[in-house]
């Protein structure tokens, strides 16, 4: 299973020495901050700030607010995914079949596409 091979390269690389890679990532790039967690579906690996989260004034800490900007694409992609295969939804359905079947009354009303629109 791909999550265990991912889960071993975690513990195998101590904490310490992915910061430290990641740091100089962030310098690399002239990232001014960052935090990062590595977590499984069990709770929270690791985690740890790099950097400062204003440059020059504050240190980055767990507690440091993000503006995740388009990241929220990609939060709101991966909460879709779990939530359709939770509910044994497949991502090749139709989006007006799949509000049908929730009772709702939008539809994707385009002649020529409405019909077509999957969630993948």
């Amino acid at each position: 299973m791909v999550r265990h091979k991912i889960l071993l390269e975690i513990e195998a690389a101590p904490a310490d020495s992915l910061r430290d890679d990641l740091d100089k990532m962030r310098e690399t790039n002239d990232i001014a901050g960052a935090s990062i967690c590595l977590s499984t579906s069990d709770g929270c690996f690791q985690s740890f700030s790099l950097g400062e989260s204003i440059r020059s004034e504050k240190k980055v800490s767990n507690m440091t607010l993000f503006e995740i900007a388009s990241l929220s694409k990609t939060i709101g992609s991966a909460f879709a995914i779990e939530y359709f295969a939770k509910r044994g939804i497949s991502l090749d359905k139709p989006v007006n079949e799949v509000l049908e079947e929730c009772g709702s009354d939008f539809r994707l009303t385009n002649p020529k596409w409405g019909n077509l629109v999957q969630l993948s």
